[in-house]
């Protein structure tokens, strides 16, 4: 979803309600503001008042699925979970999110994506040294190893390292929380989930706003 900041002034009688449109990744904000003009002084001058806030929540799309309790094992009950609709996610680049935070910044989409493009060299270089690296409000990323064990001691040497993993742990100011169990509805961390029909066509990311039912298990968003 591309949306670009729009401003919008309506006047309405002796008030004013300016309308922002604010893009977020899947998250809309509408904000209105009252403006009420002061009298007295030179020239007068407006005061804004906020009015109300309205958020929209783009609900992700799940569909249900069954398979066996123990696996394997055909005589085992069935159970039913959720997973994400296939085709409703897509995949943003650099690019793209520069051009997001262009639209809701002073920055350009040029100047977005080298300074993401550096962060990433910079990232590396940290990471390659054996540190950890933490974005505060987006997580810490750290390297973990893939050994193959030795039943020797002397046979246990760095050549059994097979593979070298990054891993990611949010920032608690990150986690993400299902929308129809939180404390908080509409929280700035909360996803919105909707079960739909497995033969509707898939929305490229995001849909109409709705709350899902939670399962149990862990499905990795597709």
């Amino acid at each position: 979803m591309n949306l670009s900041v729009s401003l919008l002034i309506l006047p309405y009688r002796s008030h004013f309600f300016r309308l922002q449109i604010l893009s977020e990744n899947q998250l809309v904000a509408g904000r209105i503001f009252e403006a009420s003009e002061q009298r007295g002084g030179e020239g007068g001058s407006s005061l804004f008042n906020t009015a109300s806030v309205k958020k929209i929540m783009i609900a992700v799309s799940l569909l249900r699925y069954a398979r066996r309790k123990k696996l394997g094992d055909d005589k085992s009950p069935l159970i039913y979970l959720l997973k994400q609709k296939a085709g409703d996610s897509k995949v943003y680049t650099i690019d793209m999110l520069a051009n997001e935070i262009e639209s809701i910044g002073s920055l350009s989409a040029e100047d977005v994506s080298h300074v993401m493009q550096s962060f990433v060299r910079a990232m590396k270089k940290v990471l390659v040294s054996g540190n950890r690296l933490k974005v505060n409000g987006l997580g810490t990323f750290f390297l973990t190893l893939t050994c193959t064990p030795a039943e020797v001691e002397k046979d246990c040497t760095v050549k059994n390292v097979k593979r070298v993993n990054i891993r990611f742990w949010a920032d608690s100011t990150l986690r993400l929380v299902n929308d129809s169990v939180a404390t908080t509805r509409s929280g700035a961390n909360n996803v919105c989930f909707e079960i739909v029909n497995p033969e509707a066509p898939a929305t490229g990311g995001g849909g109409t706003t709705g709350g899902g039912t939670g399962g149990s298990g862990e499905t990795p968003f597709s």
